[in-house]
């Protein structure tokens, strides 16, 4: 979606699915601004080439150099990534926020559920983070992968994240963080 002020409204997230391969993101927000997307279960997602720095980054759902989107009353699962900066939700130079939401039982390679990049905010209200699984043996990982962006949660619920092999993985990993605000 390369367009401004778009907004994707589902009648309901249990019954508006939208079902992506591994080939590339299943929603990508793509220098748009005051767009939302509303009411949808996301299953699956993949990643997207970028001159960004990255080479591919991506997820279910990938913002680049976007501001002001909202994601409200979805979920967002079954992603599996392996390479940052892939998760469920990436955000790469934008702001976000994600207003009761699930991401549940995505599986990710130092990152699960949420990437976010330096030059992004990320504001996360009365959502769920459950089930899912990070894996890798480095003790820079986490559930959600802050890499100096701004970070504001407001009434979220972290349940049964697994880590594999790592002890020293974080539930929230911040990596030269800019704010955070619980």
């Amino acid at each position: 979606i390369m367009k401004r002020n778009v907004r994707l409204v589902g009648e309901d997230r249990n019954t508006t699915i939208i079902k992506a391969k591994f080939g590339g993101p299943a929603v990508f927000f793509n220098d748009n601004d005051n767009a939302s997307l509303e009411n949808f279960t996301i299953i699956k997602g993949g990643g997207f080439r970028t001159d960004y720095g990255y080479g591919y980054a991506g997820g279910a759902v990938a913002l680049l150099y976007s501001e002001n989107v909202l994601i409200k009353n979805c979920t967002i699962k079954e992603v599996f990534s392996i390479e940052l900066p892939f998760a469920a939700l990436v955000l790469l130079s934008s702001d976000c926020i994600v207003k009761n939401c699930i991401l549940e039982e995505n599986l990710g390679f130092r990152s699960g559920a949420v990437y976010c990049d330096r030059y992004s905010s990320l504001q996360m209200d009365k959502s769920l983070i459950r089930n899912n699984e990070m894996f890798g043996n480095y003790s820079q990982s986490g559930i959600l992968y802050i890499d100096g962006a701004n970070l504001k949660l407001i009434d979220c619920a972290f349940e049964n994240n697994q880590f594999e092999i790592s002890p020293t993985s974080n539930v929230i990993f911040f990596f030269s963080e800019k704010s955070l605000t619980v």
